[in-house]
């Protein structure tokens, strides 16, 4: 699946190179990131926009549309890995420690049944880049711009731990033990990482 200039997602057939599917869209539904639920069957899409979208991939319907008020790109999103909930980064208005008008870094977590936003995680201090539900769905990694990674709490939102990440950062993903880190950077570099367990004091 791969994001289109004139329609939103673009579906293949990894077997025979040909395009299964188009969801609708348009010039300003440019979508940055997606991923597929665990069982396959829908695709989760953030949008420039700042609207997260929930496609059946059988029908091609859109089956819900998930907005925290993000009037920008939402450059991570990931499905929990029972498919329950949802996650996606943003920057929300706030304001800054002057109490100038800023963006915030934000990590949002939603119900994938309801569309209802569950909670919202914050604590970055630059833009969320990347997120990764741990195997059993009880924690989530982030990666941000300003060089941390940081380790949550699903069900409280709890920060657990934020280690340093010097490197630009490419891309990763959390090893099926839930406590390793693979990340690849810029450099060409591929790196594992030990995810701290203990909680943030």
């Amino acid at each position: 699946m791969n994001p289109n200039e004139n329609l939103l997602l673009t579906l293949w057939d990894l077997e025979n190179g040909k395009v299964v599917r188009t969801f609708g869209g348009g010039p300003t539904q440019f979508t940055s990131f997606t991923c597929f639920s665990p069982d396959g069957s829908r695709a989760l899409a953030g949008g420039y926009d700042g609207a997260l979208r929930l496609w059946d991939l059988e029908t091609g319907k859109e089956l819900r549309r998930l907005e925290g008020g993000e009037k920008q790109q939402l450059p991570g999103v990931a499905f929990s890995p029972d498919g329950k909930q949802v996650a996606s980064t943003g920057q929300a208005p706030g304001k800054d420690k002057q109490g100038r008008p800023n963006l915030v870094p934000v990590i949002r977590l939603w119900d994938a049944d309801t569309g209802k936003e569950l909670r919202s995680l914050t604590g970055h201090t630059a833009r969320i880049d990347q997120i990764w539900f741990t195997a059993d769905g009880r924690r989530l990694v982030s990666s941000g711009f300003d060089m941390t990674f940081r380790l949550w709490d699903v069900q409280t939102g709890q920060e657990l731990g934020a280690w340093p990440n010097l490197l630009s950062f490419g891309g990763g993903a959390v090893l099926p033990d839930g406590r390793h880190l693979l990340s690849a950077g810029h450099d060409g570099q591929l790196r594992l990482w030990k995810i701290p367990v203990q909680e943030k004091k």
